[in-house]
This record gives C-alpha cells, structure tokens and sequence, in this order.
C-alpha cells in the first residue's frame, strides 16, 4: 500500500500473482472527507484519469503499465466501503444485529469488529455458526 495526500488517497497492490507479468493495482482507495467528495462528482471515466493522474505523482511511469480502459470507478449498489461504529451505537444496536430473526443472521464484516475487512466478514459468519450449532444442540438435549 502506498499513502499519498492526493485525492487517491492509496494505491494498494494485491498480492494474488504478484509476480505475474499482468495484475490488478487498486489505484485509489478514498474514504471519506473531501477527498470522497470531489471523486463522487467525478464521471467513472474522470475518476480513472484522476486516478492514472495522481498515480503518476508517485510512481512516474505508472501510465506506461496500465492497459486503457480497464478499471472500475465505482462499485453500483454499495454506498460505503465500512461501519464508524460508535462506542453508543455498537452497544445499542450490534447485538441486536447479531441476533438472530427467526432463522436469520445477518452477518458480514459490518457486524463484526473487523468492518471493512474480510476477517471481519469470516469473523461473523463464524459467530452465526457457532450460534446454530449451540442452539441445534439445545433442542438435542
């Protein structure tokens, strides 16, 4: 991951075939402030010239890598990356998204204390899992 005090904020590098001749550079991971602002005004086309722009402040030969055409600017449906839990609204209202409705759980890494992350994610499926598995053996005994 590298940081910068651009629009972009970071530019992260994945590491799945990390040594392939192509791969996938997250060229702008913005969250909140300003910075979110200004890139949500922007067209997806606009977005990825910001991007490429500002990419080029910190590794000079970016535009020489990356093949036209080929980003996403902007994932349709969701509309924000992580939770800001806090300290009030946990205690109030995360356990009773961790609850169980019935045969529902909600889970994913916004129930979780790993928002944002995968781990997060995994973390509350686990919890939803372990909750039916003591409750299957509730019922047993």
């Amino acid at each position: 991951m590298s940081w910068t005090t651009q629009d972009i904020t970071q530019i992260g590098y994945p590491s799945p075939g990390i040594h392939a001749a192509k791969g996938v550079v997250l060229g702008a991971y913005v969250f909140g402030g300003e910075a979110a602002t200004r890139f949500e005004q922007l067209t997806p086309p606009q977005r990825l010239t910001a991007a490429g722009a500002q990419a080029a402040a910190v590794h000079a030969r970016h535009g020489e890598y990356v093949e036209n055409g080929g980003g996403v600017a902007r994932m349709r449906y969701l509309q924000g990356c992580a939770p800001l839990w806090t300290a009030t609204a946990r205690a109030r209202y995360f356990p009773l998204l961790r609850a169980p409705h019935g045969r529902r759980y909600m889970v994913g890494d916004r129930v979780s204390f790993a928002g944002g992350w995968q781990q997060g994610a995994m973390d509350s499926a686990w919890a939803a899992v372990r909750d039916i598995d003591t409750r299957i053996h509730a019922e047993i005994a």
